[in-house]
């Protein structure tokens, strides 16, 4: 009885190992959220204030244009050389780059640090993999739910330090004349720095969990071999050899005493027992099979391709692609819609404005606390053509109390993975519940308009709903999506892992910019001073971003092989439905 409830319990975790893994991957977003609060002031020490947008863009995006190249490098060595290295170049690389980046003087050195920065940030392919080996099907989940918090441990980290620590000789007059006055952006650069020195320490650690899983690892292994040898040795089968032999000999000898000759040579007598062992170790086989079959031509490489491409492993990448191209895209609007208040003829500058205001909003909580007002930033100035063409405007103090909901959910909900896995049907009940969740919210948010012309009490409603939904969809669907992918992955999972990251930083490294230019573009007015007719005007943003999360859900539930659900029953009874059916391999 012990024996059954101690194999029905699941397997523990290697708590030790898998915060070592924590520390080294929150390193990844503090780098990318960094400089958020301070981007725009850095950038428009460098240019003229009619540039700031697009250079704060650029700078935004090249880290993660940098990242899609190098991702897929770092996987492939981290498979061939193995995991603790390739980390520990990424990380070293990673704080030089960092600190680098903080002391730019000008434009040229900031956009050469940020490049470098992203060519080194392809620790989560190598930790993903870690976490693969060191978990099995059974825990893995609980597993990536704790990295999915340590990931929003950073995204709050960073724009922290960026915020408090940026321009310190105006906080602290006694730094004036320091260092930290010439370089004013150094001293962020060097408070992360210390994440990844941590992560650094860790490494030892984490090589002794490696090696003793490894070694369980192959005892189990070793230990499952002999038993199946034992088994093997206890049929009768097993002993077939023997008694093909002795077949053999009792035929030779029947033979030689009916013919009434003396006994075969031994030459002879063995070729014929050689004869005879082939006759009874092979079944009779009818002409049509010992026909040879035909040889048929091999795939062309093109073809090879295709079926790669078409394979389960590579639609889940292709839907991590979508997946942060509708988180990033959401992120990119939200702010962008509840700052809005009144659009103009639109020219270049304004098209190019939404790439500063998503970096601005980003940092409200920060910059609240900081003191410092993001209302002080450039900011397109009005024309005589106004009209309220889209958008709450909700002040910054207001959007970034908007986006309160959305960081406590980020922090609560990777901690309740393991339950809402069970309530969806398994990771890929979550994913798709994820994906849907996000959708919802992306189809809610420019309907709040409505709610904001009843009350303001219905418009806050709106906002907090939105924000839990984001929340709620943002681990489930991160946390799913790897889980899902490594257990899909035979081989090479550095590979694979550094694949699906490459597609990742693509996403987010297009996404700011095609969102916001089209949000702008939809809110335009032309001369005539007009608004767009719907859903041809701040709608079709929203709308372009549910058809992607619906596409991806019907792309996820083809690598299932699941059948359509009926409709309008809820996510939750729609995933435990989709359970019974022939997808149970990915729970």
């Amino acid at each position: 009885m012990a024996a059954a409830v101690a194999a029905a319990e699941p397997p523990t975790l290697p708590r030790l190992a898998i915060f070592c893994l924590m520390i080294i991957n929150v390193s990844e977003p503090i780098a990318i959220t960094l400089l958020f609060p301070f981007a725009p002031v850095m950038v428009g020490s460098f240019v003229s204030p009619d540039e700031v947008g697009i250079w704060a863009g650029l700078l935004a995006s090249v880290y993660n244009f940098a990242g899609f190249f190098s991702n897929v490098v770092w996987g492939v060595l981290s498979d061939r050389y193995g995991r603790l290295p390739v980390i520990a170049i990424i990380l070293s690389g990673s704080a030089v780059a960092l600190v680098n980046f903080g002391l730019s003087t000008n434009l040229e050195h900031a956009m050469v640090a940020r490049a470098i920065g992203g060519l080194v940030s392809g620790v989560g392919s190598c930790t993903r993999s870690c976490m693969r080996e060191l978990t099995v099907k059974e825990n893995r989940g609980r597993a990536f739910a704790l990295f999915g918090w340590s990931w929003a441990v950073g995204m709050l980290l960073g724009p922290l330090l960026g915020g408090f620590l940026a321009l310190p000789a105006e906080s602290m007059p006694w730094l004036r004349g320091s260092l930290f006055d010439t370089y004013p952006y150094l001293l962020p650069c060097v408070a992360a720095t210390s994440i990844y020195l941590l992560g650094l320490a860790s490494l030892p650690t984490l090589r002794r969990e490696l090696r003793a899983k490894g070694a369980a690892r192959a005892a189990e292994a070793k230990a499952k071999a002999a038993e199946a040898t034992a088994k093997e040795s206890g049929r009768p089968g097993g002993h077939r050899g023997q008694a093909l032999e002795m077949a053999a000999a009792a035929h030779s000898s029947t033979r030689a005493e009916a013919s009434g000759s003396a006994a075969p040579a031994p030459a002879q007598s063995e070729a014929s027992s050689s004869v005879l062992l082939v006759e009874l170790s092979q079944p009779e086989l009818s002409q049509p099979e010992l026909s040879q079959p035909e040889k048929r031509p091999s795939p062309s490489a093109f073809s090879r391709a295709i079926e790669w491409l078409g394979s389960p492993v590579m639609l889940i990448i292709i839907a991590h692609f979508l997946l942060n191209l509708q988180v990033t895209g959401m992120a990119e609007l939200f702010p962008l819609f509840c700052a809005r208040v009144a659009t103009r003829n639109a020219t270049t500058a304004e098209l190019l404005y939404p790439l500063e205001l998503f970096a601005l909003n980003v940092s409200d909580v920060t910059n609240a606390a900081t003191g410092d007002s993001a209302a002080s930033h450039a900011v397109p100035s009005a024309s005589t053509h106004m009209i309220d063409n889209g958008g709450l405007g909700l002040s910054p103090s207001e959007v970034g109390r908007a986006l309160v909901p959305l960081g406590l959910t980020l922090w609560l909900t990777p901690l309740l993975y393991p339950h809402l896995e069970r309530r969806c049907g398994g990771h890929v009940g979550c994913l798709c519940t994820g994906f849907l969740t996000l959708t919802a919210a992306c189809l809610l948010l420019p309907f709040l308009r409505a709610f904001r012309d009843v009350s303001i009490e219905a418009l806050w409603s709106g906002l907090i709903l939105v924000g839990i939904l984001r929340g709620l969809s943002g681990p489930l669907v991160f946390c799913a999506v790897s889980v899902i992918l490594n257990d899909l992955i035979a081989k090479r999972p550095g590979f694979y892992n550094g694949l699906a990251l490459s597609a990742s930083s693509l996403a987010r490294a297009l996404a700011p910019t095609a969102t916001g230019s089209l949000f702008a573009a939809m809110t335009a007015v032309g001369a005539s001073s007009t608004a767009r007719p719907f859903p041809l005007d701040y709608h079709l943003p929203f709308f372009l971003l549910a058809a992607v999360g619906l596409l991806t859900v019907g792309l996820v539930r083809h690598v299932a092989g699941t059948s359509k659900p009926r409709a309008a029953r809820g996510c939750m009874a729609s995933c435990r439905r989709w359970r019974s059916r022939r997808w149970q391999r990915f729970d």
